[in-house]
């Protein structure tokens, strides 16, 4: 199963060319696995 991951306004999480965490608009939302999903959020960076 793929995840999307966004704040309480919307804003969504995708990775740059270089790997690094961006906000971005709803079109251009990355999905991730479950696995990078978990490591993301308990890294602080989302939730």
């Amino acid at each position: 199963m793929n995840y999307v991951i966004k704040n309480h306004k919307n804003v969504y999480i995708r990775l740059n060319k270089n790997g690094a965490a961006v906000t971005c608009a709803e079109h251009e939302k990355t999905l991730f696995e479950e696995q990078k999903k978990k490591i993301y959020i308990s890294n602080g960076r989302g939730g």
